[in-house]
């Protein structure tokens, strides 16, 4: 009797056309990881390609590009109606896209779609999915997260991309934790898939000093887009309580990131507390410099509301930056002992903590390794777990 040999199974690595620097932690996380598929040889049973919409760059393995036009008269069309009697029609052209891509990607007998980040390209194909958070559920209600309509938008969003995955990437115990409780999916349905850092850890990416500070400036280092989640806020409180003892009126503070919205009342509370001088906004910076300010920082100072877990936690533990952070479980799940923690409503145990991260002891080169090699063998585990699953079916699209 002949052995059942079955084809090798070919899963589409969906690369976004407009993925940049500036979208923050979330950018890095998801260029380290194609750059990493794109390099490693897996099981012999999966064949690994990268597909997207106008594909473009270099790839060792093969691609699949996905042609996407837009129709000028489609779009006034729907402009049109939308704004004189404030009807939203489906764009027919991007319909069509969307329609022609599946079709392309059934023609190469790609069988499932492994989306980097929680966002999804294509409906009613298959695919695995990253969810790094679900934050207008778990936090308190900011208002990029739960105003203007953002929580029934974000709601309806994740309730769909969620329940129509195949398999769920959450990227730490206490992610996956939340994701059940918020969602109720069925928790073998979700897989952990740690998160990493981004190549800022890697030896080729070489600190550069800024030239708007100075190496003998003695400062804390917080990156994080300014959202009102992040907590600038009480963190410029704790640090007028720090600067209130003679030894540490000299530190400063660096806050780097992108605008979100928030920055302007942030830039007023610095003016308003006579911190002018004190706090440094130099907005978005590139990889060089921020490397520079964690090798150089006091430490990095992070008062985060949302988690589970957030990355510079991870960038500033490989490259040796002493850490404080907000007492989320995600954050303890993630540092243990290596880190300071405190509450991020309390002004005063923010300011303790900062005192903490000048301790000279805690500046011993506590670092981890950043073995992305583990989370990329997690990752090949679970796409040959999902075989077993995806092949229950055939063509999807003739299933009624």
């Amino acid at each position: 009797m002949k052995s059942l040999v079955e084809k090798v199974f070919k899963i589409g690595i969906w690369i976004n056309e407009d993925d940049f620097p500036e979208t923050g932690g979330g950018f890095s996380y998801t260029e380290r990881l194609i750059n990493s598929i794109n390099q490693r040889e897996f099981d012999r049973r999966i064949e690994i390609l990268f597909v997207g919409f106008n594909l473009k760059g270099k790839f060792n393995k093969k691609t699949v590009s996905l042609p996407f036009k837009e129709s000028y008269w489609e779009r006034k069309r729907v402009n049109f109606y939308h704004r004189f009697f404030s009807i939203s029609l489906e764009r027919k052209d991007i319909v069509k896209n969307y329609n022609e891509a599946k079709a392309i990607l059934k023609h190469h007998d790609i069988q499932l779609i492994f989306y980097t980040n929680p966002f999804i390209a294509l409906d009613n194909y298959p695919y695995i999915c990253i969810n790094w958070d679900l934050g207008h559920k778990s936090t308190f209600s900011f208002p990029e997260l739960t105003m203007n309509g953002e929580f029934l938008k974000r709601d309806a969003y994740f309730n769909k991309v969620l329940n129509e995955a195949l398999i769920i990437c959450c990227e730490s115990t206490r992610g996956k934790q939340e994701l059940v409780q918020y969602s109720r999916i069925n928790p073998e349905r979700i897989k952990i898939l740690p998160m990493f850092p981004g190549k800022i850890v890697d030896h080729d990416v070489i600190s550069e000093e800024p030239e708007w500070i100075s190496s003998t400036d003695s400062f804390f280092i917080y990156p994080a887009q300014f959202w009102a989640h992040k907590n600038h806020y009480h963190l410029l409180n704790g640090l007028r309580l720090f600067r209130e003892k003679p030894p540490y009126a000299a530190h400063k503070l660096v806050l780097t990131g992108s605008d979100k919205g928030n920055m302007a009342y942030i830039k007023n509370l610095v003016n308003t507390y006579g911190l002018k001088d004190v706090v440094v906004i130099p907005g978005f910076v590139k990889e060089e410099e921020l490397k520079w300010l964690y090798k150089n920082a006091v430490g990095l100072v992070f008062p985060s509301f949302l988690g589970p877990t957030n990355m510079p936690l991870l960038e500033a533990l490989n490259i040796g930056c002493p850490i404080a952070c907000s007492n989320l479980p995600g954050h303890i799940e993630l540092l243990g002992d290596s880190a300071v923690y405190f509450d991020p409503q309390k002004d005063k145990e923010i300011a303790e903590a900062m005192i903490s991260l000048t301790n000279v002891n805690l500046k011993t080169e506590k670092t981890a390794t950043s073995n992305l090699n583990n989370e990329l063998q997690i990752l090949e585990d679970i796409f040959i777990e999902s075989i077993a699953i995806r092949r229950t079916w055939g063509q999807f699209d003739k299933i009624k």
